[in-house]
Formats: C-alpha cells, structure tokens, sequence
C-alpha cells in the first residue's frame, strides 16, 4: 500500500507539476476527502492545489467505514495521507481540520468535528 501511494503521488506531482502560487480570484473549493480509502482523491487533492482557476480552501478528512477493509480509524489514516501531500508539495498555511470517526448516525445526530466546524465557518 505505501509503495503504491508513493508511485501514484509521484505520478501525480509529475503531472502537475505547474506553479503552487494561487490567486485568490478562483472559484472557493474545500475538499473533503477519504484519501486512505482510494487513489481517486490524491488526484483531485494534487489537482485542485495546482489550478489557477481555484481558490483551495482547504481539505477535510473523511471515514469510509463502509469499506470491508476498513479499520476502525480512517479518518486519521485519510488526515495523514492529506498531511503528508501538502508537506510533500511544500504547501504552508492550508487548513487540514479533521473530520469525524464514525459516520452520521441520524439526521437528528450529526457527528461533530473541526472539519464540519471549518465547512461552516467558510460557508457563512
């Protein structure tokens, strides 16, 4: 798993490999992503920091307990992953806020979190 995530990074570093500096004239875009549980969100995370046509304002970390293969801690594993792009991509000052463990239990239920938190503070 870790020598995939590697090459599929490197590979998508290569592929964007144009200017980090973004103006904050871009359509606003937060990103909440299971990054542990596929390769899908990596591209789109390594994508969105690179567009010049983006104002990223940061990237949450999800669960994805649904999966047969998940642990019981996947946020972190995704929290991790996120970290590890933005130090790889030498990017400073981009929120992180992580999200909840467990998934929503019902709509009278919501699991609290600092990324649930930072969604509504910038939609406000």
């Amino acid at each position: 798993m870790r020598a995939s995530f590697v090459f599929v990074l490197s590979l998508a570093l290569i592929l964007c490999s144009c200017s980090s500096d973004q103006e904050d004239t871009g359509l606003p875009l937060i990103i909440d992503a299971d990054t542990a549980n596929e390769v899908d969100d990596l591209y789109a995370i390594v994508r969105a920091i690179k567009a010049p046509e983006l104002d990223l304002l940061g990237i949450t970390s999800a669960q994805f307990h649904t999966s047969p293969l998940a642990s019981d801690s996947t946020v972190y594993e995704s929290q991790k992953i996120n970290e590890e792009i933005i130090d790889l991509l030498d990017i400073k000052d981009l929120p992180l806020p992580l999200g909840a463990n467990a998934p929503i239990e019902s709509i009278t239920n919501p699991q609290s979190s600092a990324a649930a938190d930072f969604i509504i503070e910038q939609a406000r």
